[in-house]
C-alpha cells in the first residue's frame, strides 16, 4: 500500500508564485523542492500550494483583502478540503507550511483539525456548518468535554453516519514569521470581523501537532507585522512536542522571501530544510532546491553550469545536503 505525505503550503499576503513573475517566497520554493516519487518507506508526497490573501484580479479588491484579511476563512476551508479529499490512512502524514498570514492560516487550520478531526469526502457537505460552529464557540475542546453539548452531539452524529475520521497527528507545522494582524490600527478594529472571530486561536500549539519549526524576523519593527510566537501550553497534548523557533537577521520578507535579494531568505530556508531533514521523513529534491537557492535571473541551466554561486552546506557535485552543512545549520537553533 502506498501512503501519503499531504503537504499544504499557504503563501503570504499578495504572494503568488503562479500568476506573477514576482520573486518566490520560501513557501513556494519549499513546495517546488519536494520530491514526488514514492520513497523507500512507501510514501508519496501530495502537495497543495495556495496563493496568499489579496492575489485576485482587481487592484481595489486586493487592497481591501490585504487590509482586512478577507479570504482567510476561505483559505482555511480550501486547505482543509484538500487534506480531507487526499487523506486515506492513519499512516498518512500531514505537513502544514506557511508564511506571514499564510502561516496564520495553517495555524488556524491545525486548531480546527485538532477539534474536529477530518471529514470524509462525502462528509465535506457539513464543512461550512462545522466551521461556523467552531468560529462561534459552539464546538470547542471545552464544549466537547460535555458529551451532551450541541457540538459533541453533532460530532457523534457525523461519526455514526461515517462522515468523520479521527486523524492522529499533524507531523509538522513549518512557518515563517507568523502574522495575524489584518493591516489596520486598533482604532479601525471594527472593520476586521474576520480576525475577531478567530480570537480562540491562541498561541498554544494544538495538541495534535508533533513538530513546529518557526523562523522569525529579528529586525521587523512595523507594528502591523508583530509576530505570533507559539507556546507549548496545549491541554490536549498527549505526546511530547518538538518546537524550534529561531530569530533570523532581517525584516519580514527577508525571512519569508519575496524580495529580489534572496540572500537572507536562503539562510532561513536552509535552516528549515535542516529541521525537516533531522526530525521528519519528508523528502526534498536537493537538486531542485539548489536551483531555487540561486538568484532567479541566473538559475537557468547555463547559470547553474557556470557554478558562479556557492551555497554553504551543499556539495557542488551532488544534489544532497552534506553532513557538514547539517551540523553548521543546526547551530542556528535557539
Amino acid at each position: 500500500m502506498v501512503y501519503r505525505r499531504i503537504v499544504v503550503c499557504c503563501d503570504g499576503t499578495e504572494n503568488d508564485s503562479i500568476g506573477t513573475d514576482n520573486p518566490l517566497t520560501n513557501v513556494a520554493r519549499l513546495a517546488r523542492s519536494l520530491d514526488t516519487q514514492i520513497d523507500d518507506l512507501g510514501y508519496i508526497q501530495v502537495i497543495h500550494y495556495q496563493t496568499g490573501i489579496a492575489t485576485g484580479t482587481s487592484n481595489i479588491t486586493n487592497m481591501y483583502d490585504a487590509a482586512l484579511g478577507r479570504g482567510l476563512h476561505t483559505d482555511v476551508k480550501r486547505a482543509y478540503n484538500f487534506i480531507c479529499t487526499n487523506w486515506s490512512s492513519r499512516k498518512d502524514e500531514i505537513y502544514l507550511v506557511g508564511f506571514s498570514r499564510g502561516a496564520y492560516t495553517v495555524r488556524c487550520l491545525a486548531a480546527f483539525i485538532d477539534v474536529i478531526g477530518l471529514l470524509t469526502p462525502y462528509g465535506l457537505t457539513h464543512l461550512n456548518w462545522l466551521y461556523n460552529r467552531w468560529l462561534d464557540g459552539t464546538i470547542t475542546p471545552e464544549e466537547l468535554r460535555n458529551s451532551f453539548s450541541e457540538g459533541s452531539l453533532a460530532l457523534q452524529h457525523l461519526d455514526n453516519i461515517y462522515c468523520l475520521r479521527d486523524v492522529t497527528k499533524i507531523k509538522a507545522c513549518v512557518v515563517w514569521d507568523t502574522v495575524s494582524a489584518l493591516g489596520l490600527p486598533d482604532s479601525l478594529s471594527w472593520l476586521r470581523p474576520s480576525r475577531d472571530k478567530l480570537a480562540m486561536v491562541d498561541n498554544s500549539v494544538p495538541g495534535i501537532v508533533d513538530n513546529v519549526f518557526h523562523a522569525l524576523a529579528l529586525n521587523e519593527r512595523r507594528s502591523l507585522f508583530k509576530p505570533n510566537i507559539w507556546s507549548d501550553s496545549s491541554k490536549s497534548r498527549q505526546s511530547p512536542l518538538n518546537i524550534k523557533q529561531c530569530w533570523f537577521l532581517g525584516a519580514h520578507s527577508d525571512i519569508g522571501g519575496g524580495y529580489e535579494d534572496i540572500g537572507l531568505a536562503n539562510i532561513s530556508l536552509i535552516w528549515m530544510v535542516a529541521q525537516l531533514k533531522t526530525y521528519t521523513h519528508i523528502k526534498i529534491s536537493y537538486y531542485a532546491l539548489q536551483q531555487l537557492l540561486l538568484p532567479q535571473d541566473i538559475s537557468s541551466s547555463k547559470g547553474a553550469e557556470r557554478g558562479s554561486l556557492s551555497i554553504t552546506g551543499f556539495k557542488s557535485s551532488a544534489p544532497t545536503l552534506s553532513a557538514h552543512g547539517s551540523s553548521h545549520i543546526a547551530n542556528y537553533d535557539p
